[in-house]
């Protein structure tokens, strides 16, 4: 039997259809506003980013290209199938991760642990 599943966990179905659902209530704007809320974090170049519920991977492909190849973003989620499309969509950027986690503890390096 398949593990069950959070009551906000989005399914394959939502999945594939998440962006364009996305897209149509944001009139059009969606990508338009994920780069500017990614803008005014004010991420630099060489940071380490963790981003919770990291779903599609919009938002780390973004983050990814501000922190370059110095930096590090790790993306949480909990369904598999979001996790899937995001390494996808995010494969050009080899210091973008993500990975699954349902609670518990996370160790994340900072960046004066990695000097």
């Amino acid at each position: 039997m398949p593990p069950l599943r959070s009551k906000v966990e989005i399914g394959p179905t939502g999945v594939r259809h998440y962006d364009l659902f996305m897209y149509v209530i944001s009139l059009g704007y969606y990508s338009y506003l994920i780069k500017r809320v990614v803008d005014k974090m004010d991420v630099q170049p060489g940071e380490s980013i963790l981003d919770l519920g990291s779903g599609t991977g919009r938002n780390g492909c973004f983050i990814a290209q501000k922190i370059g190849t110095n930096g590090s973003i790790l993306g949480l989620d909990i369904s598999k199938e979001m996790l899937s499309l995001s390494r996808r969509r995010c494969q050009a950027y080899p210091n973008a991760k993500v990975k699954e986690q349902r609670g518990g503890w996370i160790y994340f390096k900072t960046q004066t642990e990695e000097a």
